[in-house]
C-alpha cells in the first residue's frame, strides 16, 4: 500500500471512468473524456518522405496520427476503423497510401487516413488479421494472416487475394522481407509446438518451408527480424509462458539452418518477448520488447543486454520503430502510450498528448470540492485540481506501480491511499 497526502478529503465514487456527459439528441447519449492519457499502441508508422507524420494504432479506439512529431495526435476514421488495431503500414513511394490490419478485417486508406475502404481477402473479410506486410520495392504486392486465417497474397494492391502455399493450414502472427533481396520473406506463427514456429520464402511469398530446426518450445511465435547488413542473421522471439527455463530469444547467422538461443541476463519474467528489433543504422544494436520487465538493449548483437527503462511508467512496452532518418526511436506501450528516445534508448520521453484511452480502475472526489480528483489507472495515479480539465501524473515514490483503488484515510483526510502491484 502506498499512501500520499493532499490538503483536502475526498470521498469514493462508484465510477469506473471519469466522463463529461452531453445531451446530443433527444433520445441519444454520448460519453467523451480528455483524460488522463494512456492506452495500449501496438503498432506505429513513420511515413518515409516526411518524419513529422506519424500513425500510432491501439487496441481500444483505432488509430492516431501525428503531424508534428508526436506532440499532439489526433483519431483518424473512428467511424470507419474497426478500434483493434494490429499493424499499420505505410506504401513506401506513395505515403497517403495506409493499410490497417485489425481484429475485424484489412482496411486501406489512399487519403492519408481520411478516408478507409474494406478490403476483401479471399476469406471472410471479418477476421482477425494481425499480420500485414508490404513489399518494399514491389508495394503492390502485400500480405496479410491472422492466428485464425490463412496466408493471403495480392498482387495488386488489395484488389485480388489468393492463398499461396504453406505446408500445412497454420496462423500467421508476424512477417519479415530480406530487403536486400525481397524474395526471401520470413512468416512467424504460432505452431511453434508443431515444428512450424518460424517459416521462409525465396520466391517472394509463394511456397513456404520451416527453418525452424533446433528450436524446441511449446510455446507461441511472436516476431523475427533481419539483421539489416548480414541478412543471414535472424533473431526469433518466442512467448513460451508453459516453460520460463527455454530461451525466448534465438539467433541464426545462417538463415535459420542452426538457431543458438540468447540468454538475457536480469530478465525477470523468462518466458515472453512482444517485438524484436535490430536497430538499421547500426547492426549490432538490438532491442526487445518483454512481457513485464520493460526494454532491453544488446549492443553486441545479442551477447549481453541491459535494461533501459528510464522514463518510462509501465513496464510493458509492446512495439518499437526506428527514425531512421535522425535516430529517434518510438516506442509504443501497454497502458501508457507511446514514447520516444533521441539517445538510443538511453531515456524515454511520454509523448501521448490528447491519447486519452487510460484504463481506469478506480476514481475518488473530494466531497467538499469537486474539482480535486483522483484516478488509478494501469499506468499510475492522477490527478486533477480542475474538475479534469487537466491532468497531472502523480509520483508516489515506488517505480512502474499499477494503482487498483484510490481512498482517503476518513480519520486524517489529508492523506490518501491507494493499493497496487509494482514491478520492481
Amino acid at each position: 500500500m502506498v499512501m500520499i497526502s493532499m490538503p483536502r478529503p475526498i470521498k469514493i465514487v462508484a465510477f469506473i471512468f471519469f466522463v463529461f456527459f452531453s445531451l446530443v439528441h433527444s433520445d441519444e447519449n454520448q460519453w467523451s473524456t480528455n483524460g488522463p492519457t494512456g492506452g495500449s499502441v501496438v503498432t506505429i508508422a513513420i511515413n518515409p518522405q516526411n518524419n513529422q507524420i506519424i500513425y500510432a494504432g491501439t487496441i481500444e479506439d483505432g488509430t492516431y496520427k501525428t503531424t508534428d512529431g508526436g506532440e499532439n495526435w489526433i483519431q483518424i476514421g473512428p467511424d470507419i476503423l474497426y478500434p483493434n488495431i494490429r499493424v499499420v503500414k505505410i506504401h513506401p513511394f506513395g505515403p497517403d497510401t495506409i493499410y490497417a490490419a485489425t481484429n475485424w478485417g484489412l482496411y486501406k486508406s489512399t487519403s492519408a487516413g481520411i478516408e478507409w475502404i474494406l478490403l476483401y481477402p479471399t476469406q471472410n473479410p471479418l477476421n482477425q488479421f494481425r499480420a500485414f506486410i508490404i513489399n518494399p520495392i514491389y508495394p503492390n504486392i502485400i500480405f496479410v494472416g491472422g492466428p485464425t486465417t490463412s496466408l493471403q497474397k495480392s498482387t495488386d494492391s488489395g484488389e485480388s487475394w489468393y492463398e499461396p502455399n504453406l505446408p500445412s493450414p497454420i496462423g500467421v502472427d508476424g512477417f519479415a522481407i530480406d530487403n536486400q533481396n525481397t524474395d526471401i520473406m520470413y512468416l512467424v506463427s504460432g505452431s511453434v509446438s508443431l515444428g512450424k514456429g518460424i517459416l521462409k520464402s525465396t520466391d517472394m511469398g509463394e511456397n513456404w518451408f520451416s527453418i525452424q530446426g533446433n528450436i524446441d518450445s511449446a510455446g507461441f511465435g511472436m516476431d523475427v527480424a533481419i539483421d539489416p547488413v548480414y541478412t543471414d542473421i535472424l533473431y526469433f522471439a518466442i512467448f513460451d509462458f508453459f516453460n520460463e527455463s527455454q530461451s525466448c530469444l534465438w539467433k541464426t547467422t545462417d538463415g535459420g539452418v542452426n538457431w543458438v538461443p540468447i540468454n538475457i541476463n536480469n530478465l525477470m519474467e523468462l518466458h515472453c518477448i512482444w517485438d524484436v528489433e535490430v536497430c538499421p543504422y547500426d547492426h549490432n544494436i538490438v532491442f526487445i520488447s518483454t512481457r513485464q520487465d520493460g526494454v532491453f538493449r544488446s549492443t553486441d548483437g545479442g551477447i549481453s543486454w541491459e535494461r533501459k527503462n528510464d522514463g518510462l511508467r509501465v513496464l510493458e512496452p509492446a512495439t518499437l520503430e526506428f527514425d531512421t532518418t535522425n535516430g529517434t526511436i518510438y516506442l509504443g506501450t501497454h497502458f501508457d502510450g507511446i514514447y520516444k528516445s533521441t539517445d538510443e534508448g538511453e531515456n524515454w520521453e511520454n509523448i501521448s498528448n490528447n491519447i486519452f484511452l487510460s484504463n481506469v480502475t478506480d476514481l475518488t472526489v473530494n466531497t467538499f470540492d469537486p474539482n480535486y480528483i483522483y484516478v488509478a489507472t494501469c499506468n499510475g495515479l492522477y490527478k486533477s485540481y480542475d474538475g479534469s480539465v487537466s491532468w497531472e501524473f502523480v509520483d508516489v515514490g515506488i517505480p512502474y506501480i499499477r494503482p487498483a483503488t484510490v481512498e482517503f484515510d476518513k480519520y486524517i483526510p489529508q492523506n490518501i491511499y491507494t493499493v497496487s502491484y509494482t514491478h520492481l
